[in-house]
């Protein structure tokens, strides 16, 4: 794939060894959704708590995710961080943070929603 994409990252000053630098984004693969969230009580509670522009834009957020991901950094995975959590833009700086799936199951996990310093991004 890197060799594929050399002279195209290279008149876009794209840097291809970037671990940031996500392949798969490129390619239109099926799994490139989110058929299912579940959201957790704390998320719930948090999202009680929001504006209800907020509320309307993380409603809109999950059907959409069905269809296809936002690309980064509207849909980014948070380095660091055990177990791995997704960072989901909306509106005004606010985020929700997912957790992918577990073995076994389909249902990615709403866990956490707020703006950007609230979510630990600033």
């Amino acid at each position: 794939m890197r060799s594929y994409l050399a002279l195209w990252a290279v008149e876009h000053r794209l840097d291809l060894n970037n671990p940031a630098m996500t392949f798969s984004r490129l390619l239109p693969l099926e799994d490139a959704n989110i058929l299912e969230v579940v959201e957790t009580k704390h998320f719930e509670k948090q999202l009680r708590r929001q504006h209800p522009a907020v509320q309307g834009d993380w409603i809109l957020k999950k059907n959409e995710i069905k269809i296809a991901l936002p690309s980064p950094p509207r849909f980014e995975k948070l380095r660091d961080k055990e177990p791995a959590i997704w960072s989901l833009r909306l509106r005004d700086g606010h985020r929700v943070h997912l957790q992918p799936p577990d073995a076994g199951t389909a249902a990615w996990r709403a866990v956490a929603i707020g703006n950007h310093k609230e979510m630990g991004h600033g």
